[in-house]
């Protein structure tokens, strides 16, 4: 919720469970959009956050910028041996600069070359990887975290 409080509406006060009405707890939600290539869930995804005021976090970019990597590193997607001992040397993080996504890889921002079809080809290749996905479900967090502060 980006810090924002949630007002508990129900009466949960005659459950006993020792909330009450007008308490503020702090919640967070983590909102996924499942679907097909093209399908809009990054707009969707987007025209929600914006509406809410909730943290949008774009893991699809985040999955390019990993492939970015592989290709410029000269690794192959079926080289998963090499693909896992690079992983922890691989940063990405998102910022929002005049309320456009920035996607950062190792402190450059690859914004301009994450949306080819070699990269894409690469993303989905690498993505089913679990050394892969640990390591960005790690980033996304992280990422969560810093902009609850």
């Amino acid at each position: 919720m980006h810090g924002q409080p949630v007002i508990w509406q129900e009466k949960v006060q005659q459950r006993n469970n020792g909330y009450q009405k007008g308490m503020v707890i702090n919640m967070s939600y983590n909102i996924a959009i499942d679907g097909p290539a093209g399908a809009g869930k990054s707009t969707i995804a987007k025209l929600i956050a914006k509406k809410k005021n909730y943290i949008y976090v774009d893991t699809g970019a985040m999955y390019r910028a990993m492939a970015l990597y592989f290709l410029e590193a000269g690794i192959s997607a079926d080289d998963q041996g090499k693909i896992e001992s690079s992983v922890d040397q691989i940063d990405v993080t998102i910022t929002y600069e005049n309320g456009e996504q920035v996607v950062w890889l190792n402190g450059r921002n690859v914004n301009g070359l994450i949306r080819t079809e070699e990269v894409s080809r690469m993303a989905s290749a690498t993505s089913v990887n679990p050394k892969v996905r640990t390591k960005l479900v790690e980033l996304q967090r992280k990422l969560a975290a810093k902009e609850k502060t």
